[in-house]
């Protein structure tokens, strides 16, 4: 037996190595551990209940599958194996650390951040494993709620409908998101690391903008700096596109103020805006239009009343007296302006839809046929007629209809003048979903299906806006002569036929009229 050697006096005593070891692992917070080169435990040290809830005794009888998931037994066995490798190569003293998932005893997953070391011999040879592991699950699920975070606000930043753009203080572009590359144009990669100005400023707003970042040069407080507002701003083809924007400044300790422009793009809103107006417009005309027709219907019908009365009594006052008779020019003046004033009270009466159609089935085309000969002998020396023909069926008036073709050719005629020009007549089927219908009648009253159309069409000197939107009014001409009420004569007869008309027009550049009737059979 060895004896204990004396001790000098006023020596310290010499601490025993794993004593001390153990003294100072079961007084840590932290998992001490040891293991043989195939990771069998040798000591665990008895922090382990307070973090797996497994006491030393059951650990060490535990296999290594029943302590960890197989993925994090494969990679420890890879490591040691590699670290093994390292150390033949003479790297002693050398220490990994990894984040090793171990089974609690409640059945979850822990995660621990561990320190692995070879345990030495005298010749400095491994022969064993030396472990200190940290419980570090809840400081790894914050990291991953963080990142999840970031990740949902970079989505979000990435995704939104608004074109959101980050650049410096000196205008470089650093962020650049989806809707700003389809609002302006540019990609990501493109507009990141030029200057905003040079992107999407323009050049009359561009001292403001400029005057704005120099502005920022001391900014400290994150916040709104600009006004908000509509803003006209470039698209990469030199276009322009209007947005509301929004200037905003995101300040971070120690870092560089970022300023963030957030545009809405405003460009469907002021479509929806136009069509809207549009809509309006033609209501409101739809609603004169329908007003001026009771109107007029009305007061042609009463005085259609008179009209016959007088008509009548002068046809009987001629037959009475005599050839010779004095007042017989006076009387014969008296029935023909009757007669011309009836024949204006028919023209109002079709006006307002209270014209008596004899309805019968008829080919438009044929129809247009017929009536080509008086339409050349109506049209001005300098037309040239175009007739683009084709087959179809109405249920009509053929006189009134013939009124219709007649007057609309007349006023390209005379929409042409003296010069040459070209009137083209046409006809044809088209089928019309709802959609469409109404956007032929803003009425509402044109349905969805079969139309025969007749077209007629000019190159004359064309309407202007203002116009053009009056072009169906009684009364209402642009001549030196006529009552204007044919255009208007043409509105009633074709809605008492259960269609419409719509009318195309630019100055300069000619004049289109098309007609929709319902067409008669399949």
């Amino acid at each position: 037996m060895k004896k204990k050697q004396a001790q000098s006096p006023g020596e310290l005593p010499v601490p025993d190595t794993e004593n001390l070891f153990r003294l100072l692992a079961e007084q840590m917070n932290d998992i001490v551990w040891t293991a043989d080169l195939e990771l069998k435990p040798t000591y665990v040290s008895p922090s382990i209940r307070k973090v797996l809830g497994f006491t030393p005794e059951e650990r060490l009888q535990q296999s290594l599958s029943a302590k960890m998931p197989p993925a994090t037994l494969r990679l420890v066995k890879e490591k040691i194996k590699e670290e093994l490798t390292r150390d033949r190569e003479r790297d002693p003293g050398r220490s990994i650390t990894l984040d090793l998932d171990f089974f609690h005893r409640d059945g979850s997953i822990r995660t621990l951040e561990t320190s692995l070391s070879f345990i030495r011999d005298e010749e400095g040879n491994p022969t064993g494993i030396y472990g200190l592991s940290r419980d570090v699950t809840d400081r790894h699920w914050v990291e991953d709620a963080l990142r999840k975070s970031e990740a949902r606000f970079k989505n979000i930043l990435l995704y939104a409908p608004l074109a959101i753009q980050g650049y410096r203080t000196d205008g470089t572009v650093v962020y650049w998101n989806r809707e700003a590359e389809r609002v302006y144009g540019y990609s990501a990669e493109k507009a990141i690391g030029r200057n905003l100005g040079d992107l999407i400023i323009p050049e009359e707003i561009r001292p403001f903008f400029e005057e704005s970042l120099g502005g920022c040069a001391g900014l400290e407080q994150s916040g709104e700096f600009m006004e908000a507002g509509d803003v006209s701003l470039l698209r990469k083809d030199g276009s322009r596109v209007l947005v509301h924007s929004i200037h905003t400044a995101v300040c971070v300790e120690g870092e560089e103020p970022m300023l963030f422009c957030i545009d809405l793009d405003l460009t469907d809103r002021q479509r929806m805006e136009a069509e809207r107006l549009k809509m309006e417009r033609q209501l409101q005309q739809t609603q004169k239009m329908e007003s001026l027709g009771v109107l007029a219907g009305g007061v042609a019908h009463d005085f259609n009343n008179i009209l016959m009365v007088i008509l009548g009594n002068a046809e009987l006052a001629l037959k009475e007296m005599g050839s010779l008779s004095p007042a017989r020019e006076s009387v014969s003046e008296i029935s023909a302006a009757a007669r011309q004033a009836s024949e204006l009270c028919k023209q109002m009466l079709a006006y307002g839809g209270r014209a008596s159609f004899v309805q019968e089935p008829l080919n438009l085309a044929a129809l247009i046929k017929e009536t080509a000969p008086l339409i050349k002998v109506s049209t001005s020396r300098g037309v040239v007629l175009k007739y683009e023909l084709e087959s179809g069926l109405v249920e009509g008036d053929p006189s009134q209809l013939r009124q219709v073709v007649m007057n609309l050719v007349i006023n390209s005629s005379e929409a042409i003048g003296e010069r040459r020009g070209v009137v083209t007549i046409a006809t044809g089927k088209v089928s019309l979903d709802q959609a469409e219908a109404s956007s032929r009648d803003s009425s509402g009253k044109l349905q969805a299906g079969e139309y025969v159309f007749l077209r007629v069409a000019d190159n004359g000197r064309g309407m202007d806006e203002a116009t053009r939107r009056r072009v169906f009014e009684p009364f209402f001409t642009t001549k030196f002569t006529g009552r204007g009420l044919g255009l208007a004569a043409v509105l009633g007869i074709v809605q008492g036929h259960g269609g419409t008309i719509s009318v195309e027009s630019e100055p300069e550049l000619g004049t289109t009229f098309q007609v929709l009737l319902p067409a008669l059979g399949p």
